[in-house]
């Protein structure tokens, strides 16, 4: 592969081409983001408007985005020798004015399976079928080249209805009240490889792919090039700030439904109770015992359980911020070890051996976002603990 002038130390972009316009010289930051709660990779890119560059191009909505790069060291694996993708354009604003007071133009682009979602409808019924199946018969009108890795569910739906929506909201909806064993807590997303439709519990079990340690660093290059890829450049612990109308407006703290009888005139209601913190056990599960059939009258219950099985997750969070490593996706676990802080560790100027038990562990990574400018490359990922 030939290397380009824009390639840093320990990445190398070899395509980033926008309806076959190279964009290497052009672009001064990419941004890759994965999210195992949204459904699909998007990106954006940053341009400096120096010789009008947009306004003489006939860019039009879903021109095509192709990007292909690769992080030189860890040494690639097999099957992800290079990330390679093709993305739509849906959004382009002015975003800020560089300091030589230059246009800065922010491109959005989205990926084809969400293009071809936006302009497609569906209207149909299954009947006796479980949830993974109605979700992979909803994935295929995606007309997507990528494989969906997708777990089987123990539900089993004698009949459901899908009244003119997009495939990705009928997929949505169905991880909300899909369950796997005594799992209810679906997801449905891309990663680097393909698309996925596995329980949280599930994707926890798996792995780890990688060790991330904060430590110090030599000055030797040839050394730290081989393990720099899982160093930890900087860290912090974030804190979900809660927001109570959206949990009312989900179900997690339980509503009240008012009807009205039309022949006797008489108001009535019934309030349906919110599960806080309680995770889900086969009582609650929107089955019954005899037939594995839904049960209607618990579904509420049950995806009250999930809101708060997922909100449970997002209260122990660590935000690393690791060289770039295009090996790395969503969905996968990694062991992390932080040296503890105390006192001693800081006044003798060293990193400490001992680590630090609460922020040390097995994490899943629930979001990560790729930086790339022409000079540098990293990832920031999110992890979310048990």
């Amino acid at each position: 592969m030939k290397i380009t002038e824009n390639s840093s130390d320990n990445f190398q972009i070899d395509r980033l081409h926008l309806n076959g316009i190279n964009l290497i010289n052009e672009y001064s930051a990419l941004a890759i983001y994965e999210n195992i709660f949204v459904n699909g990779i998007t990106v954006t890119i940053d341009i400096i408007e120096i010789e009008n560059f947009l306004e003489t191009q006939e860019i039009e909505e879903g021109a095509e985005l192709e990007i292909t790069y690769f992080a030189k060291y860890p040494p690639k694996i097999p099957e992800m020798a290079e990330y390679t993708d093709v993305f739509h354009l849906y959004k382009i604003e002015r975003v800020k004015s560089s300091n030589q007071g230059n246009k800065v133009y922010r491109m959005h682009f989205i990926n084809q399976e969400a293009h071809i979602n936006a302009k497609k409808s569906i209207s149909r019924s299954y009947r006796d079928k479980i949830s993974s199946e109605i979700i992979e018969s909803n994935f295929s009108f995606l007309e997507s080249n990528k494989e969906l890795d997708i777990t089987a569910s123990d539900d089993f739906i004698p009949l459901f209805v899908v009244p003119n929506l997009k495939p990705l909201q009928v997929i949505n909806r169905l991880c909300l009240e899909a369950f796997k064993a005594e799992s209810n807590d679906y997801v449905f997303y891309e990663d680097k490889e393909k698309f996925n439709c596995k329980t949280i519990t599930e994707l926890f079990e798996e792995g780890p792919v990688l060790e991330y340690i904060m430590e110090q660093t030599s000055l030797d290059w040839e050394r730290d090039k081989e393990v720099q890829h899982r160093n930890i450049i900087e860290y912090w612990t974030d804190k979900v700030k809660w927001n109570s109308l959206e949990n009312i407006n989900t179900g997690l703290y339980g509503s009240k439904l008012f009807t009205r009888n039309i022949l006797s005139k008489i108001h009535d209601f019934t309030e349906f109770e919110g599960k806080e913190s309680d995770f889900s056990t086969p009582d609650t599960l929107h089955i019954s015992s005899s037939d594995n059939y839904f049960n209607r009258e618990k579904i509420r219950e049950y995806q009250q359980d999930r809101l708060s099985r997922v909100n449970n997750l997002n209260e122990n969070r660590l935000i690393i911020v690791t060289p770039l490593n295009s090996n790395i996706t969503v969905g996968k676990t990694v062991d992390v070890k932080i040296p503890t802080t105390k006192l001693g560790s800081i006044t003798e100027g060293k990193v400490s051996k001992e680590l630090d038990e609460l922020l040390s562990g097995k994490y899943l990574i629930s979001k990560c976002k790729t930086e790339i400018t022409p000079i540098e490359g990293k990832n920031i990922l999110e992890l979310i603990k048990r």
